[in-house]
């Protein structure tokens, strides 16, 4: 922060204020965890908490962290997001007093993706303002120079004798209007132009003052927001009690993808109307008073250029994979056909139809098993950018969700988000159990973007992910380590009783990885295991499927990015094939060839042989050859 900062610029360091906010805090431990041991305490102390209080106050005070500062950080001293969250715009997209529990992993996710929205969207937004005041002042400078240009300034002297009976020091415009129709001069305006001119800058003052100002002072929104309810966002789907610091609805009947599309249209609309007139002014400055349009024309959004589409404030849909999955699906799915700028953040817990901690009893499976393959089942639309990330992936989550807003279209990202409550596990555990999660193969990370090179398959990408062209994880020594898996599914209370000691009456039992080699025939006679805590446990059935579709969907993955298929021996089984053929006929062709130059030589040189050893008898019994040979070829004529 310091030393590196003033190696590469003077006065270029900066300093590290650490200051926690003691009324926000939750005391959930996760800070703690995250850092290095001792560095963070928990404490009790009313002495601490002043002192912390007045540290709060301090930092409050402080000027906000140079983006200078934050680019360089960025990636390399600390991850992307992090180095965002040192400017207080980023860090606090929402605000304090939320009912979310201690380390929630959904407004974890929530926060993060917001502060990478955040860092996004305020130099688009300041550009636009900067170019909207400086066409106004345009507008505003070509409206003077036609009121000065009417002035009749040609013969100042009969100017100033037209001025010479006005009484009073001061004079208004009607005064002076009549004083000059004395003057001889000719002055003339347009002033259908001139109207034209001032309906312009007064729209364009009226915009700038939007983005910049506003009723509140704070200028236009960067975003907007639509929250979908469910068990693990509750805490922001409460009407009106909300954290959020932009323009949100809380859409508790179950049709938010349909309400957040007929709200993007009103955003584009103002959107269009602004570059609309952005286009009028320009053109009124450029072209002559006749070949100006006489009114503003709205563009279709399908008609912007990328840079104009992007000063549309992007609209957020945020909401869990149970609700987005269920009856809302087909709505989600024809947003995500659209070319709306509608972001999709989509919390998802890796239920499995399986997770009843706390709800025993309760038949959730109904609504929860089509919400596992949300992200799959987007991707496959091909139209919408899609990703899947985690929270405990935040170099990661920041690519996907800054490629998702650079795409012009609508884009889905899911990400995992633990809940220590309704998951069963510490407050402290919750990025490590996201992590375990990526680790296991149940929420492995990609990104798929409809404007990158190739086709289909060669626009997924599975950076992020560890052992990338394995099925599972490996040891040192190559063979499969399925531990991570069991690591992340044991961890978590509500997957205890799909879990059990082996028993004598149990099938021959088979670890998990070698069962899931098996056919389903071969199945059925033995039983899945893992060794948990130095103890064989006993899988049921339906966690063993759990293993299965997680198996299932990273390999489907990595068949489709291209990394392994078994699409691969067989293509190079056909390509040695076609190249053993072609080479054997090329042997063949050239076989015969050969074989016809070798007779023609043959005959060519009996021929030869037979012509020599004739000169050669004719020669010995005294005969010219060629006198001969000229003999017999004229009696061979004769006759």
């Amino acid at each position: 922060l310091f030393y590196a900062g003033e190696a590469a610029q003077k006065d270029g360091g900066a300093l590290l204020a650490l200051a926690i906010n003691p009324d926000a805090c939750k005391g959930c431990g996760l800070c703690i965890e995250l850092c290095d041991e001792n560095a963070l305490v928990a404490s009790t102390d009313m002495a601490a908490k002043a002192s912390a209080q007045i540290q709060w106050q301090t930092w409050e005070q402080l000027p906000d962290t140079d983006s200078t500062t934050i680019e360089r950080l960025a990636g390399a001293a600390i991850d992307s997001v992090s180095a965002k969250m040192l400017s207080r715009f980023c860090a606090f997209p929402m605000a304090g007093g939320d009912g979310a529990e201690p380390a929630s992993g959904a407004k974890i996710a929530l926060r993060m993706a917001l502060a990478t929205l955040e860092y996004h969207q305020q130099p688009l937004v300041a550009r636009f303002s900067d170019k909207v005041g400086s066409i106004h002042r345009q507008v505003n400078d070509q409206i003077r120079e036609m009121l000065t240009d009417a002035l009749p300034t040609a013969d100042l002297s009969q100017l100033s004798d037209s001025l010479a009976n006005v009484e009073h020091s001061l004079i208004d415009l009607g005064q002076l209007n009549s004083v000059l129709e004395q003057s001889d001069e000719s002055r003339q305006i347009d002033a259908t132009r001139l109207k034209r001119l001032l309906e312009i800058a007064n729209a364009l003052g009226d915009l700038h003052w939007r983005l910049t100002e506003g009723e509140q002072g704070l200028g236009r929104s960067r975003y907007s927001l639509v929250t979908a309810p469910g068990l693990n966002n509750s805490w922001a789907a409460t009407y009106p009690y909300n954290p959020f610091q932009v323009p949100t609805l809380v859409e508790n009947g179950g049709d938010a993808p349909q309400v957040a599309a007929g709200l993007i249209y009103g955003q584009v609309r103002k959107s269009n109307e602004a570059i609309g007139l952005l286009r009028w002014a320009e053109s009124e400055l450029k072209k002559s008073a006749s070949k100006a349009s006489e009114q503003m024309q709205i563009p279709r959004w399908s008609e912007l250029s990328d840079d104009e589409r992007a000063v549309s404030p992007p609209l957020i849909l945020f909401g869990e994979a149970q609700e987005f999955g269920g009856r809302s699906l087909s709505q989600l799915l024809w947003l995500l056909k659209s070319e709306l700028p509608v972001k999709v953040i989509v919390v998802s817990d890796l239920n499995f139809g399986l997770d009843s901690y706390g709800y025993h009893g309760v038949d959730v499976a109904s609504t929860h098993q089509a919400s596992q393959d949300l992200s799959m089942v987007a991707l496959f639309q091909g139209r919408a950018y899609v990703a899947q990330s985690a929270i405990s992936a935040p170099e990661h989550m920041n690519r996907v969700i800054s490629e998702a807003l650079k795409f012009s279209g609508p884009a889905l990202v899911q990400i995992h988000a633990p809940s220590p409550e309704r998951h069963g596990f510490s407050t402290s555990d919750t990025l490590l159990q996201a992590q375990r999660a990526v680790d296991a193969r149940a929420n492995p990370l990609f990104s798929a973007n409809p404007l990158a090179e190739g086709l289909f398959g060669s626009r997924i990408s599975l950076d992020g992910n560890g052992d990338i062209a394995q099925e599972w994880f490996t040891t040192e020594d190559g063979s499969t380590d399925i531990t991570r898996w069991s690591e992340w599914a044991i961890n978590e209370a509500r997957f205890d009783h799909w879990f059990r000691p082996l028993t004598d009456d149990d099938l021959p039992a088979l670890p998990l990885a070698d069962y899931l080699d098996l056919d389903e025939a071969a199945r059925t006679k033995k039983c899945a295991t893992v060794e948990m805590d130095g103890e064989t446990q006993f899988i049921e059935p339906e966690m063993v499927a759990v293993a299965d579709q997680c198996h299932n969907r990273w390999r489907t993955l990595q068949e489709l990015a291209g990394i392994v298929t078994p699409f691969t021996a067989e293509v190079r089984a056909r390509a040695e094939a076609d190249i053993s053929e072609q080479h054997l006929a090329e042997l063949n062709q050239l076989h015969r060839e050969y074989e016809q130059k070798i007779t023609d030589i043959q005959q060519n040189f009996k021929a030869e042989t037979a012509q020599k050893l004739r000169e050669s008898l004719m020669s010995i019994a005294g005969y010219n050859a060629g006198a001969v040979t000229g003999a017999v070829n004229d009696k061979s004529s004769e006759g």
